[in-house]
Order: structure tokens, then sequence, then C-alpha cells
């Protein structure tokens, strides 16, 4: 459809690409001389001839693949039908060959980790009984006076001298036990294991009929903010924050598409909303803070201030951290409930501008630099850099514990194997930078872009399923909620909820 010409009020023609992909009202770029209302032109009645011609010569095409394919299905359906399985049965093949690797891993380590603690405890009793001799302390070396008993004359003196043998007595057997139970700790020790059920839905996963048409409409429009909107972020079901260039974050009720709080603060850009519990979420901004609020009365409860630059992303990961990434070019790990700075990261040579929590006590880097970087949480090493994009990478997501998809500021969207470091696929349709990504259940990832545009991808083709249209500026953010809308924010100010339906 882009391809198709059509007249400018003026005389001249131009393609519905370029009217499409730019704003509604914009100077004719052909004559120069007035002001286009791009929808206007599309109404024209030669301009809608033009499009449906074009979009009857489309589906006449489509008809005509659709006839081809269905005759040769017929020609040999087995061989047709085997042929469409063979894909979903080799994926089931190294799915049962990678659950089974993980799963051995799992309990050997384990296992090795019961064990380790054994032989620790077994060397420290050796070690115990060298240090203290048995023939130090044995029966052997007590003496009893037993001739003292027996040559008392009186009966309540041989009494007292009996209690004070079997007092001593007493104590010596003490003494022994105790080393005897050295001797003998392997004896107390016993295995006990539980009765379980396995979830093999969850751990193998699940075959599912793949959604071959994604229809999205307009829920509703979130108007309020007075800049553009940066960030998004689900408080629950009905709840969403968002922040702003206006220096504001608002809280929306999605069923009445209304405002219900605005949190101030900032002093600049808002940049990163990420939710800590229940109760508290966090603020990214470009004067360089992290702020920590009370969701319900819109107190900011601390300020964060270690950053030298703007705060670029927020994630809580699952060891309850906050991880920061900057501009500074660092990255940061916090206890949010002390406001304490707990390790900083340091490789990137540029900003920092998402980070992702990653299998195995990883955090994922995307930098300005063109790289992403995986460090290890807790020593802070980064252990491996994955180069492929042109320009700068703007946002990450984990596709599981193999896999990242990642976006850039070179247009395209990659597919990374985490654990050799290889770019398996890049996708390409945006024709602006890629600004964030997500996965709906069926797989698919979306993403969004200063394009203006939402695509839908199958993630294992590269295949754009989907494009919607709707927001006049670029779209700098995108989150799903749990029934699957996808909400996005724009550099138009403007908030908005499209609903799936079939």
């Amino acid at each position: 459809m882009d391809e198709v010409r059509l007249i400018l009020p003026c005389g001249f023609e131009n393609t519905y690409g370029s009217l499409r992909n730019g704003e509604n009202v914009k100077r004719c770029m052909m004559c120069e001389d007035e002001d286009l209302i791009v929808q206007d032109i599309l109404n024209k009645p030669r301009n809608r001839l033009r499009l449906k011609e074009r979009e009857l010569e489309i589906e006449i095409e489509n008809m005509r693949k659709l006839n081809e394919k269905i005759s040769s299905a017929k020609q040999n359906p087995s061989q047709y039908v085997e042929k469409s399985y063979e894909r979903i049965f080799n994926q089931l093949e190294l799915r049962k060959d990678e659950v089974k690797r993980e799963l051995n891993k799992e309990i050997d380590d384990y296992y090795n980790k019961l064990r380790s603690n054994l032989e620790a405890e077994k060397l420290l009793s050796i070690r115990n009984l060298e240090q203290n001799s048995i023939e130090e302390i044995s029966l052997l070396n007590f003496k009893i006076e037993k001739t003292d008993i027996d040559n008392a004359n009186e009966l309540r003196e041989r009494l007292k001298l009996i209690e004070s043998n079997l007092e001593k007595i007493n104590k010596r057997c003490d003494e022994l036990n105790e080393i005897i139970q050295n001797v003998d700790a392997g004896l107390k020790k016993q295995f006990v294991f539980f009765e379980y059920q396995i979830d093999m839905k969850k751990i193998f996963g699940e075959i599912t009929e793949i959604v071959s048409k994604f229809n999205f409409k307009q829920k509703s429009i979130l108007n309020g903010h007075k800049g553009s909107v940066w960030c998004l972020e689900n408080v629950d079901e009905n709840r969403v924050l968002s922040g702003s260039t206006d220096e504001k974050i608002k809280l929306w009720d999605l069923n009445k598409a209304k405002c219900i709080k605005t949190y101030t603060g900032h002093t600049a850009e808002v940049y990163f909303l990420c939710m800590l519990n229940k109760e508290l979420f966090a603020s990214g901004s470009n004067d360089d803070t992290i702020k920590i609020w009370n969701v319900k009365n819109g107190e900011c409860l601390k300020t964060l201030t270690n950053h030298e630059n703007s705060v670029c992303c927020l994630k809580l990961f699952s060891n309850n951290k906050l991880v920061s990434s900057s501009d500074d070019r660092t990255i940061k790990i916090w206890n949010y409930a002390t406001g304490e700075c707990l390790r900083t990261l340091i490789g990137h040579n540029h900003w920092v501008y998402y980070i992702e929590e990653g299998p195995r006590n990883t955090i994922i880097s995307g930098s300005y630099d063109y790289t992403i970087k995986i460090w290890n949480i807790d020593s802070g090493k980064n252990l491996k850099t994955l180069q492929g994009h042109q320009k700068g990478v703007v946002c990450l997501k984990l596709v599981n514990s193999k896999k990242l998809a990642s976006g850039s500021s070179d247009k395209t969207i990659k597919i990374w194997n985490l654990e050799t470091g290889e770019c398996l696929n890049t996708f390409f349709g945006h024709s602006d930078d890629v600004n964030m990504l997500a996965i709906l259940k069926s797989g698919h990832l979306v993403s969004c872009s200063n394009d203006k545009t939402i695509k839908i991808w199958n993630i294992d083709s590269g295949e754009c399923i989907k494009t919607i249209f709707g927001h006049t500026d670029s779209i700098l953010s995108l989150i799903l909620t749990k029934n699957e809308d996808i909400i996005t924010a724009s550099d138009d100010s403007k908030i908005i909820v499209w609903s799936k339906f079939v």
C-alpha cells in the first residue's frame, strides 16, 4: 500500500507511505507552498479509489497464493501435513534434551553441595579426635579409690566416698560420651526426603496454538501529562503509573481512564518507574536521583543520590535488590530500604540505557557503546560482552534462560544466545529507534519505536505479523497488562490502552 501514489491539492503526487508516516498536518513536501491535512487527502474520491484498487490487487494476489497452497497440499496431503509438524517436533526434542541437562545439573549441584557439607563435618570430627586423644581421657587413667571406701569405718563416711566417686565417674562418662559422639558423628545423621509432585508444564512447557491474527483496537486514551510520556509501570490489574518530561508521575485508573493521583518531587524528566512491593515504587530521573514513593499517600520516603548523571533504568531483582543504570556509564545495586549503594559495576564507555535480570545470578546491560554486557551480581565481574548492533542498545527483554532480545537505535531487534554470545537473528521492519520490548503469552515479541508504530513479531522466524498505528509521535514505552492489553506512552503526551480481540 505504501507505494500507491496519491494526488495532492497542488496537483503533484506523493506516495501513501510518505503521507501516512508523517504528521497529520504538514507542509507540502512537493510544492512547499501550503499545509496538508493528511486525512483530507486520503478521503478525496480519486485517492480513495487508488487505495481501494491497490487493496483489491493485494487481496487477489493473497487469494491466488492461498489457492496454490491448497492445491499443493492436495497433491500429497501426508507429506504436506508431516512437514507442517516438523518444526514443533524438533522444538519438542530440543526442549526435552535441554530440560534433561538442566535437571541433571540441578540434581548434581544439590547432591554435591550435600556431600561437600558432610565431608567437611567428617574432617572436623577427625581433627577434633586427633587434637583430644582418647588416651588422655581414658578410664585407664582414672583412678577410683576403692580401698578408701573399704577402710572407712562409719557408714556415713563410706556413703560419702561412694557418692564422691559416682560424681567423678558421671563427669568422666559425660566427657567420654562427647568424644564418642564425635567418633560416631555420622550415625547421628539421617537423610530425610519429602514427597513431591513435579509440575512438568511449568518446567517443560506446553504446546499452544499460534495466534495467527492480532487485532488490537484503542480501548482508551489517557490524557493529563503536559510533556512526553517516557515510562509506564503496572501497579495492579487496574492501575498503572506513568512518568513524563513534565517532571510528574501520575497514577491512572484504567477502568475509568482517569488520573487518580499525581506525585511531584523530581526536578527533571522522569525516565523510569519500578514497583518494589504493593505499597512502594521507585522512580529514576534526569535530575540524577532515584526516589522511593508510597503509592497510596504519594509521600516521597527516600531519595538516592549516588549517580552522577541521569538515571535511565530501574529493575527490582529476585534478591529484592534495586538495580539502576545511568548516563554516568555505571550500574548500581541498592538496598532500597536503607538507601545504601551496595555495589557499582563499571565497564561500559557510554550511557547504560537498560538493564535486565539474567539467569544464574547475572545482570544484563545495554549501552550506547553499542554493546550488551553480562555481569555477575556478587562479584561485579563482566562475564561476557555481546557485540553486533551498529548503534546504541536501547532496550532488552529476556526471552528465556538461554535467549535475549535487544532493541537498538540502529532500527533493528536482535535475538541472542546468552551462553555463546551468538546473534541468532536480526529483525528488520522499524524505520527508527526501537524503544521497548515485551513478550506475549503466545511467545510473540512486541516492540515500539520512534517510527510511531507497535509491531508484533514471530520470535522464531523474525517475521513481523502485525503493525499497529495510532500515536502521532515517537512511542517511548510499552507494557502489557495481565490480560495482555498493550499500553503505550508517547512523545505526543498520550497514553493509549490497546485491547486485543479476535
